[in-house]
């Protein structure tokens, strides 16, 4: 009888599975929706887990996205990491500012500045020199800010642009002359220059600027309408720290070659490592995350099939093919994944939206739920339900319906 029953089973299991049509979406259904009725505990449970680890998944990418713009908002106060300088110029007397500094017409800059290879930003035109005021040597610096589309009130130019009658201070000026912005600097002409601004301490000759409008400088130097440094700020694009600079320099090479590049390097090597290292512990963090969500739900599918195995084998014989069980089995992880994404990415965006503000140190645009993480929160998450599927799909193609039957 039991031989009898085990190659029925097996004649209307081959029979059905070349027409798998014949099982119909209620008895597709059925089981599905009584196993989530009957085990509305263990599926709960499966749910709140996944749902956990996808919002700690929308809350790392989230946050680290805001943190990652605050500190390229830091390292931006570091000042600017490109000088470019005329090509007959000393360097060292370039980068200080002192001795027969070499100047050029302003006019030449705007060939610089308008070539969309040179990847640089914030631009700015500066007449530098030594001078005496108030009996102490500074570092004279007329300064002319170009307009840039890339300059938005997140993104403020790294020099503040100076109002007619205005001075701005480097930090020792400022802490040994006593004067904070608001306050007047005698410099000997009829009428006192009110400070704009006293920027902060960088330990470089740019604590011992006096920064005046360059038309005023040009005046006092006798030099209308020459400079004699033009700063920039390197963008990454995307590339190393070494790659760019090469291009800047082929590019100069071979479009600009008036032009001599002093790269800031401490001021890039530490942009270019902050990024860096935000950027590689995110993506080990996800990772992390995603292995975790994998090997969760590896172990969940196949302890489901071995728990239903005879249920799974009772199928088989009514003529479910293999491709309708792992449907079967797949359907409810889908299921779960699609609720658990969607739960988790908006538990996790509004976790960062209320925590991160309290934390940052520099503000960037307020931190907000990012909605096109979604659709992609959502493909990583039924992705990674497809790759834990793999093992339980071993499982299932292994099983043998007449040999399960039988032992039962």
């Amino acid at each position: 009888m039991s031989e009898s029953n085990s190659i029925s089973a097996g004649h209307v299991s081959g029979r059905d599975r070349s027409r798998p049509g014949r099982l119909g979406a209620r008895f597709y259904l059925q089981p599905w929706w009584a196993q989530i009725r009957h085990q509305w505990a263990v599926s709960l449970l499966v749910v709140l887990a996944l749902t956990g680890v996808v919002a700690l998944h929308s809350y790392t990418r989230n946050s680290a996205r805001f943190q990652l713009r605050s500190m390229q908002l830091i390292m931006k106060e570091m000042g600017h990491n490109l000088w470019f300088v005329d090509r007959q110029a000393d360097p060292l007397q370039a980068a200080s500012g002192y001795g027969d500094l070499t100047t050029f017409p302003v006019e030449r800059i705007a060939t610089l500045t308008a070539d969309r290879q040179i990847a640089s930003t914030y631009w700015a035109n500066v007449l530098q020199a030594p001078a005496t005021v108030r009996g102490r040597t500074v570092l004279l610096s007329g300064l002319a800010v170009w307009d840039d589309h890339q300059v938005t009130e997140e993104k403020a130019h790294l020099l503040e642009p100076l109002e007619p009658g205005t001075v701005a201070l480097g930090y020792a000026l400022g802490r040994d002359w006593q004067l904070l912005p608001g306050d007047f600097l005698e410099m000997g002409s009829d009428v006192p220059y009110r400070v704009q601004k006293v920027y902060p301490a960088r330990s470089t000759l740019d604590d011992e600027r006096l920064w005046l409008p360059l038309a005023v400088v040009q005046e006092q130097l006798d030099k209308p309408d020459q400079v004699n440094l033009v700063l920039g700020f390197l963008c990454m694009q995307g590339r190393t720290l070494e790659d760019g600079l090469a291009r800047l320099e082929n590019r100069l090479a071979d479009q600009h070659p008036a032009w001599r590049l002093l790269p800031q390097m401490n001021v890039l090597n530490a942009r270019a490592l902050s990024r860096l290292t935000t950027a590689r512990y995110l993506d080990y963090l996800l990772l992390a995350v995603a292995m975790v969500t994998v090997l969760m739900l590896a172990v969940l599918g196949w302890m489901e099939i071995n728990e239903r195995r005879y249920e799974l084998a009772v199928l088989m014989a009514l003529g479910a093919g293999h491709g309708f069980l792992y449907g079967f089995f797949l359907t409810k992880l889908l299921a779960i994944a699609v609720v658990a994404a969607t739960a988790g990415f908006l538990l996790g965006s509004q976790a960062s939206v209320r925590w991160l503000s309290h934390v940052l140190v520099t503000h960037t645009q307020p931190v907000a739920v990012v909605w096109s993480d979604y659709p992609v929160l959502l493909a990583l998450t039924v992705a990674a339900v497809a790759a834990a599927s793999l093992a339980p799909l071993i499982r299932l193609l292994r099983f043998d319906p007449t040999r399960i039957l039988a032992e039962e």
